[in-house]
């Protein structure tokens, strides 16, 4: 089942002066990693960079993706 509800209980690993890249398949609304962006800022990590395959380019997406804190955002596209 799909609720649409995104819950970060933690991550192992992370903290002050760490450099993090999270890998996913597609950005459709871009929420999940929004979400994931912010919490990982508030855990102090230095530099966040994430890599996707594919992005839908929704309107107002983009502008969200760039003010959670992502430092270097990487697309490329298979199609």
């Amino acid at each position: 089942m799909h609720t649409g509800k995104v819950e970060i209980l933690g991550i192992d690993g992370v903290g002050e002066g760490k450099s993090v890249l999270i890998t996913d398949d597609f950005i459709s609304t871009g929420s999940t990693l929004v979400m994931a962006a912010k919490y990982l800022k508030s855990q102090v990590v230095e530099k966040l960079y994430v890599a996707v395959t594919h992005h839908l380019v929704i309107p107002g997406v983009q502008e969200r993706l760039s003010k959670c804190g992502i430092d270097e955002l990487f697309i490329t596209d298979t199609v």
